[in-house]
């Protein structure tokens, strides 16, 4: 029976104890062993000693600990071991119970908290190098001098084993000259290397000794006030003939200065690069500091904003470098209120305006889908990958509703925290989080417990801002009575009024983001349509002052349309025969398959090469409310043999799109296989069932046996609904 491993430490009364009765290996008959470790190697750690003859020791320290694992398993249970230093530091001593097996083999991470994965299969151990340091006047955080020690594996195990640590970490021994500060008092330097990372967490290959970054951060944070002796532990990096951004903050600004490293600059494991940086010249630059938002009051169109993470001990902000499905950290200086001088590894994101008054678009300056876009949640579903990236456009997946409040997660509150949900289902991913263990942001479901991210604002006066618009696809309706959003975006005074027989607006005057109600009463004449023009206007100094917007309603009984009225009308077609895209046309969207479209044409091209009865099929991905009866297709110019063109009616959209289960078939006449004019089909139904609700699906079945291209040109389909 296999048990749990546990870990203890040891006093060294018991040490000696043990070594008074030692024995040459370790009994490991039982079922569990007891085995101690020894260290003397001064090139341990966890603190530099004073320099002696331009050496400085490392010691070990009361306190210190270290966390094991045995054959690559995960630590559980107790699963740090304190160790006892002996000899001055320069040595250490603990011990651990283990569950017995055929060979052993140990390794240790040292600090404990270092550690945070392995792999057996791939013979790795993952460690963080932590980008937020505060060092001592004589040696780097100890926090961020990550060690290592492995056995090998083992078919004894002697008494005691001797470990030998290895530094992980690389050393950075700084000082600063003819630096002016003027009476300003130092608070922190930053360093910062574009080319590859020098934080974060790393994968340490124990077979080749290579080093692998999956959680990469490019600055270290370093808190202190001294210029002189300025440490740091950072990961082994090639820096020959590179360059490092070094930053000096003060509590009036900011030095900087890119420092050219030499050809001989390789930092390796466990050695110290020792250097003078000359500030000679640098001016202190005020520093750019970013404001906690406490209430959305405080956001404006045009804002340059930072998300970061909402723990004071996390110094992490969303970063500019975009991998497959998320944003990687970067480091910065930051407190519970403000954020300063961020580097160019965070993303400076500005506010515009999202999909519906009061939500917003992040635009960003990097991404894979677009080079300057918009921050997306690209997982709407209630299940799949979390998912966080940049697209063109604003969609309601780029338009993130903003709430500030208290959040708590695992029993610990953030005071000012940033909820930003995209407008999608509230099942869905789309809630900006920071992800503390892996180092990265992106959108997860409303359940989750990652941690809570806070908003930082670039403190400038507002400019004025104004825009109205239809929500997407509402410059059409139908003939019913109804009410009609219309968004009002900004931060100024506006006036409204309509024109249109009946028409009424709830609001004519207001101030900042609104959403109007427009009232039109029902058209009754079935041969007209009515036309209604809403008028949005401001007096402020803004681009544009005045937005006029259209708005057709439908004949009387056509309760939706869905047409091409000019040539080249793309919207969404992929320009391919064969091809199949989503169009959003007045409020309902359609999936066309085997279609093709180009400016030198109107409608849409449905047809191919060598078809023998192939479907190319039309339906509706949105419900129809109405109680349809009456379906009106217009369609032109066909050289393609057509055998058949069905309407059918379905309860779904899975059964519209696959043509299943249809509650009502309907069959055309025949259609011509060479027709120049437009031409319309009526499908009428036949019977008293309900099609509310339903999807539509239109289907030619054609042939085409020359190899050539032919079609039938598509032109729309009208529903009536008496």
């Amino acid at each position: 029976m296999k048990k749990i491993m546990i870990f203890a430490a040891f006093a060294a009364a018991l040490i000696l104890s043990s070594c008074a009765k030692e024995e040459s290996k370790i009994d490991v008959s039982g079922e569990t062993c007891t085995v101690y470790f020894t260290t003397s190697s001064n090139t341990t750690k966890t603190v530099f000693g004073e320099k002696n003859a331009n050496k400085y020791p490392v010691l070990w320290q009361d306190g210190d600990k270290v966390c094991p694992s045995l054959n690559y398993s995960d630590p559980v249970g107790a699963e740090f071991i304190s160790v006892t230093p002996v000899n001055g530091g320069t040595g250490a001593r603990f011990s651990g119970t283990f569950a017995t097996a055929a060979t052993y083999q140990f390794f240790f991470v040292s600090p404990a908290a270092a550690f945070k994965t392995r792999s057996e299969t791939n013979k790795y151990v993952g460690v963080e190098i932590t980008s937020g340091q505060t060092p001592t006047a004589t040696s780097p955080d100890p926090a961020a001098q990550v060690l290592f020690a492995d056995t090998g594996e083992l078919t004894e195990i002697p008494n005691p084993v001797n470990l030998t640590f290895e530094h992980l970490s690389a050393y950075l021994h700084l000082t600063f000259t003819n630096v002016n500060l003027g009476g300003a008092t130092v608070q922190a330097v930053n360093i910062t290397n574009e080319a590859s990372p020098i934080a974060g967490r790393f994968r340490y290959y124990l077979e080749t000794g290579n080093f692998e970054a999956y959680a990469p951060v490019n600055t270290i944070a370093i808190t202190t006030s001294s210029l002189s002796d300025v440490w740091c532990a950072l990961a082994p990096v090639d820096l020959s003939s590179g360059k490092l951004t070094i930053t000096v903050s003060t509590d009036q600004g900011t030095f900087t200065k890119d420092v050219n490293m030499p050809a001989s600059a390789n930092l390796t494991r466990g050695k110290i690069a020792k250097f003078t940086v000359d500030m000679e010249g640098v001016p202190i630059v005020t520093p750019v500091v970013y404001t906690a938002v406490t209430s959305t009051s405080q956001l404006n169109v045009g804002d340059k904003v930072i998300i970061a993470a909402a723990g004071v001990d996390q110094a992490y902000a969303l970063g500019s470098t975009q991998n497959s499905n998320n944003r990687a950290a970067a480091g910065v200086s930051k407190t519970a209120d403000e954020l300063t001088d961020p580097t160019g590894a965070v993303e400076i994101l500005q506010l515009e305006d999202g999909i519906i008054p009061g939500h917003y678009a992040f635009r960003t300056t990097v991404g894979t889908d677009s080079a300057d876009g918009y921050l997306y949640a690209g997982n709407p579903a209630s299940s799949g990958t979390n998912i966080l990236q940049t697209k063109a456009t604003v969609d309601n997946s780029a338009s993130w509703a903003i709430s500030i409040g208290n959040v708590t997660v695992d029993a610990t509150t953030w005071e000012n925290a940033a909820i930003m949900f995209a407008d999608i289902p509230s099942t869905g991913r789309g809630l900006i989080r920071f992800n503390a263990s892996s180092k990265l942001f992106t959108a997860y479901g409303a359940g989750t417990t990652q941690q809570a991210v806070k908003l930082y604002r670039l403190d400038k006066p507002a400019s004025p801002h104004f825009k109205a618009a239809l929500p997407d696809g509402k410059d059409y309706i139908t003939y019913k009575e109804q009410e009609v959003q219309v968004y009002v975006f900004g931060n100024v005074d506006w006036t409204a009024s309509v024109t249109g027989e009946g028409a009424s607006l709830n609001k004519t005057s207001g101030t900042g983001n609104t959403v109007l109600t427009l009232t039109v009463p029902q058209n009754n004449d079935t041969a007209n349509t009515k036309a209604y023009t809403v008028t949005v206007s401001t007096t402020a100094e803004v681009a544009t002052k005045s937005y006029t917007l259209n708005i057709t309603q439908a004949k009387g009984g056509l309760a939706y349309y869905f047409f091409l009225a000019s040539a080249g009308n793309n919207l969404g077609s992929n320009g391919a025969y064969a091809g199949n895209c989503d169009i959003l046309i007045n409020g309902v969207t359609w999936n066309v398959t085997g279609v093709s479209n180009s400016g030198s044409y109107a409608g849409w091209r449905l047809g191919g090469k060598s078809l023998s009865a192939v479907n190319r099929v039309i339906y509706s991905k949105t419900a129809i409310p109405e109680n349809i009866s009456k379906v009106v297709v217009s369609h032109s110019r066909m050289n393609i043999t057509i055998n058949s063109f069905t309407l059918t009616v379905h309860s779904t959209a899975d059964d519209a799109a696959n043509g299943t289960n249809p509650i009502a078939t309907l069959t055309s006449t025949p259609i011509a296989g060479t027709q120049e004019a437009p031409k319309t089909c009526t499908f009428q139904k036949e019977n008293a069932t309900s099609w509310a609700g339903c999807f539509y699906r239109l289907a030619y079945n054609v042939t085409e046996t020359d190899g050539s291209n032919k079609y039938l040109e598509f032109r729309g389909v009208e529903l009536w609904e008496y």
